[in-house]
């Protein structure tokens, strides 16, 4: 729990998207103990990546993971509701291949939804085979992601926000120009 209070506390004292990004990137991998981890916001339909950042995977590597996103991650993501552990050992084929592309005998995916709306995930992989999580494991995962996902929310709704309040400031100037013009005219 002290995880998730220190987490927590670091992820909703910013609204800076890419803050976020990299405080829980480098999270999943020192206080979680994944060699390789990663997060992933997906467009408003949830139809494919749109953000990310990682850590321990190359640059080929991370891309390889994306370009399953639809034949493997997606599914992955969207048939179990908290999280998805996909070992090497057993796995079907195209997984076992993904992780040993991957050099991973393991890889968990976190969703991150926000009114139970899919809007993105956390990935962790490791060398070591990840065990039957138990109960409380998984509901610590659960609220770590769930964590995540309010946070980017908070911050891309500080976004809009802010853009919005430009975009009636401009509007607001504009008409006060309009209005003077107008005034004016009237004098003469």
């Amino acid at each position: 729990l002290h995880t998730l209070h220190r987490i927590g506390t670091l992820i909703n004292s910013t609204f800076n998207l890419e803050k976020i990004l990299d405080i829980l990137s480098s999270s999943m991998a020192k206080d979680l103990g994944f060699e390789k981890s990663g997060i992933v916001f997906l467009e408003q339909k949830g139809s494919r990546p749109m953000q990310s950042a990682y850590s321990g995977f190359t640059p080929v590597e991370y891309r390889h993971f994306l370009d399953h996103f639809e034949s493997l991650l997606l599914p992955a993501l969207t048939g179990e509701p908290d999280l998805f552990v996909q070992n090497g050992s057993g796995a079907p084929e195209n997984w076992a291949i993904l992780l040993k592309s991957l050099s991973l005998s393991s890889l968990m995916l976190l969703p991150m939804r926000i009114k139970n709306s899919l809007n993105g995930f956390l990935v962790g992989g490791s060398a070591k085979e990840i065990r039957k999580l138990t109960e409380p494991e998984r509901r610590f995962y659960g609220m770590y992601a769930s964590q995540a996902s309010t946070a980017a929310e908070n911050a891309r709704l500080y976004e809009a926000l802010g853009q919005a309040n430009l975009s009636l400031e401009g509007k607001v100037q504009e008409r006060t120009r309009n209005l003077l013009d107008a005034n004016e005219r009237l004098r003469e």
